[in-house]
């Protein structure tokens, strides 16, 4: 019996050294199979590479030939159109359709020049606005000649004229102004003259001395409108040859006036004094 039960063991042990083997080998060739696995995979996804870079080639040549292709056919086609448009029946159907289409309608004269006569007037009338806004409708120069007895600004201020006054305004009532200008007591006329742009030039023309009034030591001046000057003159400025009067009626200074009118200048210039004579009783 014991005999028997060495025998066994020695087969397990042996058995199990069988089994260890029998492991390792297996390992080996599960080993190698998954190597051959490997390689195999490695070959298909080269060949894959492969196949797809062709695939490209082949796309790449087929789209050339596509464009090579279509060249000619744009080429024709395009003598195609260059024929048709030489053709003369083709042409003659263009003209149809052209004499077929309806002509634009033109504006007339009539409402061209209606457009323009509303248009101008009303550029005008704002240019004409802007121009009244502005401190050039206000600017003039004024020159005064003429005068000998009286100042400028004496002339100027009779006339009325003003800084503010727009320059058109003297420009259209020139004589109106003017007028006003002789209500200086010195002023015989007046006149108004324009040069553009903005030049006004007053001429007067100022009534003659005929005598003089001599109250005292002071000599005033007689007008030849029978005006006798309230401001005495300075004998300095007296002429050499000169006719008193010892009267300031005004009546009888305008009759005395009139008398001398009708004498010659010769006489005139020999008399040097002129008194009133006392009336008889």
């Amino acid at each position: 019996m014991s005999k028997d039960k060495n025998k066994e063991s020695n087969q397990k042990q042996e058995l199990s050294e069988w089994q260890k083997r029998n492991q390792e080998y297996l390992k080996k060739k599960a080993e190698e199979e998954a190597a051959l696995a490997e390689e195999k995979e490695k070959e298909k996804q080269a060949r894959m590479g492969k196949n797809s870079k062709s695939l490209e080639e082949s796309k790449k040549l087929s789209s050339d030939s596509d464009q090579n292709e279509t060249v000619p056919d744009e080429e024709s086609s395009e003598k195609e159109e260059k024929s048709k448009k030489d053709d003369p029946k083709v042409k003659e159907e263009k003209e149809k359709k052209k004499q077929e289409k309806p002509e634009k309608p033109k504006i007339a004269p009539v409402h061209i020049w209606r457009a323009v006569s509303i248009l101008v007037p009303s550029v005008l009338v704002l240019l004409f606005s802007v121009y009244l806004l502005t401190p050039l409708s206000t600017i003039k120069n004024i020159e005064v000649k003429g005068n000998r007895n009286t100042q400028a600004d004496d002339i100027k201020q009779a006339s009325g004229i003003q800084d503010s006054d727009y320059t058109l305004a003297l420009l259209l009532d020139k004589e109106t102004y003017a007028e006003r200008i002789k209500s200086n007591h010195w002023i015989e006329s007046a006149k108004i003259n324009y040069q553009f742009p903005t030049n006004f030039t007053i001429e007067v023309k100022e009534f003659d001395i005929v005598g003089y009034y001599v109250s005292g030591e002071e000599y005033y001046p007689i007008l030849s409108s029978g005006a006798v000057e309230s401001t005495p003159v300075n004998r300095l400025n007296l002429p050499e040859t000169y006719l008193t009067v010892t009267f300031n009626d005004e009546q009888q200074v305008k009759e005395l006036i009139t008398g001398l009118s009708t004498i010659s200048e010769d006489i005139k210039s020999q008399i040097q004094k002129i008194e009133l004579a006392p009336s008889k009783a």
